[in-house]
């Protein structure tokens, strides 16, 4: 997943939070949500909507994410119990109400996050 966001990353997406938010490492939660940005028209690769570079602190803080995930194991949600899988997925659920408000989300919106 990291990968493809970071190809959108060079394509001029830009990151709305970071990709670690909650201070969960990735043996920790099995679940990471990533909320991006898109430009309104994707662009040739290695540059942005409009031939622009892409976002740096977006490039920057995935590329970071990347190094965590390489440098240990994963929590497998399929290898978790039910009880934690629901548990996380609901946090994870809980981490992106913030964000998504501050993209412009309505609370209405956010009914089906409850």
């Amino acid at each position: 997943m990291l990968l493809a966001v970071r190809d959108c990353v060079h394509l001029g997406w830009k990151l709305l939070h970071h990709p670690l938010y909650g201070n969960f490492r990735p043996h920790q939660q099995p679940y990471r949500s990533i909320l991006l940005e898109g430009p309104p028209v994707c662009a040739k690769a290695g540059q942005g909507a409009g031939g622009l570079a892409p976002d740096a602190m977006s490039l920057h803080l995935v590329e970071e994410a990347l190094l965590v995930y390489e440098s240990g194991p994963c929590l497998d949600p399929d290898m978790a119990p039910a009880p934690l899988r629901d548990a996380c997925a609901v946090l994870d659920c809980e981490l992106m109400r913030l964000p998504l408000l501050q993209s412009g989300m309505s609370e209405d919106g956010l009914g089906a996050f409850a």
